[in-house]
Parts: structure tokens; sequence; C-alpha cells
């Protein structure tokens, strides 16, 4: 993050991410970095411009349910929910003060 965004990310009470695309990961990567609540709806996969995504198994992430998987392996402390619409209706909340 540049100085400006990384100050505006340090002031904020949450950080959001709706359908983020190439930024699903480094938004969920500042926020555990920077212990501040998030909740992304993680959308496109992006295999091809990240082959070198892997599961704790070793299995790349080629897969929605991967991703979602790969994201979660990122810290304990990220959740998932399901939302109540059709579509990519996962959302992955982390809490830094939950246990």
């Amino acid at each position: 993050l540049n100085d400006v965004c990384l100050d505006l990310v340090k002031r904020s009470s949450c950080i959001v991410g709706l359908h983020p695309d190439e930024c699903t990961e480094d938004i969920l990567d500042a926020a555990i970095q920077l212990e501040k609540p998030a909740a992304i709806i993680p959308c496109c996969v992006f295999a091809s411009l990240r082959p070198d995504r892997c599961l704790a198994s070793g299995r790349i992430v080629c897969t929605y349910n991967d991703f979602l998987d790969y994201l979660m392996e990122k810290d304990e402390r990220i959740k998932r929910f399901e939302l109540p619409f059709e579509g990519k209706n996962q959302v992955l909340v982390f809490d830094p003060v939950r246990q």
C-alpha cells in the first residue's frame, strides 16, 4: 500500500470488499496485517493470473470453492457465511478479536 492508502486503511474501522476481483486477497491480507475487521464477498478466482496459489494440501487453486478455502487458510479467525441471495453469495468475515 502506498502511504496515503495505508493511512486511510489504518484510520478505518473495517475493510469491505464486494466483488473485489483481483484485489480480494490483498484486502484480506491488509485486514490481517493491520488487525482490522473485514468482510469480503469473493467472486472471480483468476486462476490463470495466479497459478502460485495453492491450498495447504498442495492443490492449485482452480475453483471458486478452492479460492474460498485458500482465503480461509490464511487465518483461523476467518469465518464463512452464506448470504440469502443467488450467485456468489459467500462472505468471508475476519474478526481480529475472535479466537
